[in-house]
């Protein structure tokens, strides 16, 4: 099953917890990154494991957004750095052979690497997911649409603009 196939399957238990984990196929020759909501009815680790796949590390997030955030970084890095060879489908009829790396063993790539990276991945989306970093952010983002409006000589946008950033803060605030 695709990430994007997962995707729409998964959607129904994003706001659930979920779990990262990386697993090894020693007779596919390959690595796996996934992701399972502890909501699910299936549990996709279960799943691989039936099928010779053996677990090495599992991460666990507060929401399924951030493991697919994590596993999504996780499969972009690897494949810029070259390991783009996937298990064949009919290899996985349980599914998720899109996020695997086939011949990991061919390319030096190991479990323990890759569960190295795993945990990085997940130290990371776990520290922009808080309240300071995504403020920040957001403080930013304003600041350039503020910058875009002076830019075009729309003085008065960028002080409506504002002055609704300003009126939704207050809302916030009333409600805590």
């Amino acid at each position: 099953m695709g990430i994007q196939e997962r995707r729409s399957n998964f959607h129904a238990f994003a706001e659930e917890p979920a779990t990262l984990y990386v697993a090894e196929n020693v007779t596919l020759r390959a690595l796996k990154i996934g992701v399972t909501s502890t909501a699910s009815r299936s549990n996709r680790i279960h799943t691989n494991e039936r099928h010779g796949w053996r677990t090495a590390v599992c991460l666990p997030f507060t929401d399924g957004h951030g493991a697919l955030q994590a596993e999504r970084a996780l499969l972009e890095f690897v494949r810029s750095c070259g390991a783009t060879q996937l298990v064949n489908k009919a290899e996985m009829p349980q599914g998720g052979y899109t996020e695997t790396l086939a011949f990991a063993d061919v390319a030096g790539i190991d479990v323990d690497q890759l569960a190295d990276l795993a945990r990085i991945a997940f130290n990371m989306v776990a520290a922009t997911n808080k309240l300071p970093y995504a403020l920040k952010q957001r403080e930013r983002e304003i600041k350039a649409i503020v910058q875009e409006f002076l830019d075009v000589g729309q003085k008065q946008k960028a002080r409506e603009f504002l002055e609704e950033i300003s009126r939704l803060l207050e809302r916030a605030m009333a409600a805590l």
